[in-house]
């Protein structure tokens, strides 16, 4: 069994966070796990542009951008949260179904 110090959970946090902005195909900076006065520590992405101006107009790629950006900032604590659900309790099996979905995946040709 793990131990989850508060810098593996801030890695699975931020993990989380960044596999979540890749599928949504929302391009961050910086992906850091390194604390500061702020936070323990971040994913950070480029200012959407000025077509962003949710308090004058509110249209459907807007609504997209902030509906996504709450996904991405919503998926940190449930990555963290089923992470250590899981480690405290594994499915029977998990590490054989694991080997097997990577190998599903390179045989698909994906990467990651």
């Amino acid at each position: 069994m793990h131990t989850y110090t508060a810098a593996r959970r801030t890695a699975i946090h931020e993990a989380g966070r960044a596999v979540m902005a890749y599928l949504l195909r929302r391009p961050f900076t910086t992906i850091s796990v390194i604390a500061d006065d702020d936070s323990y520590g971040r994913v950070q992405h480029a200012f959407p542009g000025n077509w962003f101006e949710p308090h004058i107009e509110l249209n459907s790629r807007t609504r997209a951008y902030i509906q996504n950006h709450v996904m991405i900032c919503l998926a940190g604590a449930e990555v963290e949260e089923h992470w250590i659900r899981r480690a405290q309790d594994p499915p029977a099996g998990w590490e054989d179904r694991a080997l097997v979905a990577r190998e599903r995946i390179w045989l698909c040709g994906s990467t990651f």
